[in-house]
């Protein structure tokens, strides 16, 4: 498990979506643009939902 910071929040999921992940905002960054992905997530309750986040070049914003 790992944790994806975006803004004010961190969502932990997956070690393998995680590193998807960073290496796909990376990858957006250096192309000076940017995507929403939806992640799963564990919540602190234990139940697992999904989020959309804005990631790659000038973005690291939660979107839903």
């Amino acid at each position: 498990m790992k944790t994806i910071p975006v803004a004010s929040r961190s969502f932990l999921t997956g070690t393998g979506i995680a590193d998807a992940v960073m290496r796909y905002r990376l990858q957006l960054a250096f192309a000076e643009t940017m995507d929403v992905a939806n992640i799963p997530f564990l919540s602190s309750d234990g139940s697992i939902n999904r989020a959309q986040i804005c990631i790659g070049c000038r973005t690291d914003k939660f979107v839903t």
